[in-house]
């Protein structure tokens, strides 16, 4: 008995995971794209949240300060959280 319990719970998984993915499918056919992954950073310069991380100078590893970032619109470098 207890291997027909964990077939219908190991099925029950599958049409959770087949619908989850046909719900996404179904978003992408309507024109909608998913929303691209960006940092949490916001630039103090333009208010962009198009930033990334940028190399920090041996200065500022030495001094063992926060990861710098940069704006990609208006190319400000700022210091993370």
């Amino acid at each position: 008995m207890e291997g027909v319990l964990e077939t219908s719970a190991a099925s029950a998984e599958n049409v959770a995971v087949a619908e989850a993915a046909s719900s996404t499918d179904q978003a992408l056919d309507d024109g909608l794209q998913p929303k691209p992954k960006r940092g949490g950073q916001v630039c103090p310069s333009c208010g962009s949240h198009d930033c990334r991380r940028s190399h920090r100078t041996w200065w500022e590893r030495y001094r063992n300060t926060a990861s710098m970032y940069r704006c990609r619109q208006c190319h400000y470098r700022f210091p993370g959280l």
